[in-house]
């Protein structure tokens, strides 16, 4: 049984984990997309997030709901939306070209332009 009162993901590896994002349903409207996945995360030790996230044609993510077992703090919201954007993305363009759909991503706040390459993401809390 797991003790901790918080999951602490930023004390975790996300390699330990197990990470699944699969489709949960599809709006198509106005020329546009917007696809809801769910996604799962396990840990060995029996913690993990369920969550569902919406993703739109043009490459924004916004998380809809979240279960966390044990709860996550606030400091661990931030390392998961880290962990998850990436597949999240990954498993919405797959969709994408498999439907025979090719949206244009728009490019992420943080991103830094053609030629350059994104900074490597910094964890919400240094670990301890």
């Amino acid at each position: 049984m797991l003790e901790a009162s918080f999951l602490d993901l930023s004390e975790r590896n996300a390699d330990d984990g197990a990470l699944s994002v699969w489709p949960a349903w599809e709006v198509r409207e106005h020329g546009g997309t917007l696809s809801w996945l769910y996604v799962r995360l396990d840990f060995p030790d029996g913690a993990g997030v369920d969550a569902l996230a919406v993703v739109s044609d043009g490459g924004s993510v916004c998380v809809e709901e979240i279960r966390a077992r044990p709860a996550l703090s606030l400091d661990d919201l931030s390392v998961l939306a880290d962990w998850i954007e990436e597949p999240l993305l990954e498993a919405f363009w797959a969709g994408e070209r498999t439907a025979g759909r090719t949206p244009i991503p728009a490019p992420h706040h943080d991103d830094p332009g053609p030629g350059t390459s994104r900074p490597a993401r910094r964890r919400a809390r240094e670990p301890g």
